[in-house]
């Protein structure tokens, strides 16, 4: 009759007496690093808003200047970017909160030719937060579809 050998058992084999707390060690680091990022996220949650436009909103094509509204404020380490249908690089919008011009909870930004201007058809006008944040970066991002039309 086979003798079945039991999980401890094989594992004391393969790696050792004392592995079983080796991997409780390395399971429990895993799991504590995995969640630093969503423990920061949760104690410093990112929010980001085009306010400007809806989705689906028909627009001139052309220049166009959006708006909105982020969770920074004068004193975080944030910065809000733009592009138009993925074109990069990202541009740097202009920050109009009340604490001046490192306060992104509102801010800016204006599609010209000296980027891209609004194309006839689908744009995908899109803006992203990023943050400074120890031990990662914070990023949250914005999208809304308008519709470049001709003579609107």
């Amino acid at each position: 009759m086979l003798k079945k050998a039991s999980s401890s058992s094989l594992i004391n084999k393969n790696l050792g007496a004392r592995s079983p707390l080796v991997i409780l060690e390395i399971i429990f680091l895993s799991a504590i690093l995995t969640n630093t990022a969503a423990y920061a996220q949760l104690q410093n949650p990112l929010a980001l808003k085009i306010t400007s436009h809806e989705q689906g909103q028909e627009v001139p094509v052309g220049e166009l200047t959006i708006s909105g509204t982020s969770t920074d404020n004068a004193t975080s380490d944030c910065i809000v970017y733009a592009d138009v249908n993925d074109i990069k690089p990202f541009q740097n919008v202009t920050a109009t909160g009340p604490g001046g011009v490192n306060d992104y909870s509102n801010w800016t930004f204006t599609y010209t030719d000296n980027y891209q201007l609004i194309t006839n058809g689908t744009n995908e006008l899109t803006a992203k937060l990023s943050c400074v944040s120890t031990p990662t970066n914070l990023t949250k991002w914005s999208s809304v579809i308008v519709v470049g039309l001709m003579n609107k």
